[in-house]
């Protein structure tokens, strides 16, 4: 994007959007736009006959997302992802968040009005899901935490 000396840092907003350019490159979102905002999308969901929330989001080409405890995990050109959730804000590893493969992160994709943005060449969307269904757990709440991997 073109971004020099202390814009270009991983920690810098040059945008002024409140979004750090590390958070908008591992989104494929845009750190000179303050409109394009991460790539992230929470959904309720029906999946087989239970609503869930789900979140879909933006990350590297072939990221490959692995349980760590009740979170998600994965790493890929130098960036962690972890996507986790909770039942209250204030503790977020309290809720085992899954990701959600194949049909049915299709169907979730397809569900998101509007529609996903296309995505870059080496971009793809991955969608999770929280455990329980929103008829026994009335308040999940799920995040996407990003940070430089060494």
């Amino acid at each position: 994007y073109g971004l020099t000396g202390g814009d270009a840092l991983k920690s810098a907003d040059p945008d002024n959007d409140g979004v750090i350019n590390l958070l908008e490159f591992a989104t494929n979102s845009s750190p000179v736009s303050g409109g394009s905002g991460p790539r992230v999308y929470a959904r309720l969901h029906n999946l087989s006959g239970d609503e869930v929330l789900t979140y879909t989001i933006a990350t590297r080409k072939t990221a490959s997302f692995a349980a760590n405890g009740s979170t998600q995990e994965a790493t890929k050109d130098l960036v962690k992802y972890t996507v986790e959730a909770s039942d209250a804000l204030g503790t977020w590893n309290s809720v085992v968040v899954t990701e959600v493969t194949g049909v049915d992160a299709t169907a979730v994709q397809a569900a998101i009005t509007p529609a996903l943005p296309a995505l870059d060449t080496d971009w793809e969307w991955h969608t999770f899901r929280t455990d329980d269904s929103t008829s026994t757990d009335t308040s999940d709440f799920i995040r996407l935490k990003v940070a430089e991997a060494p």
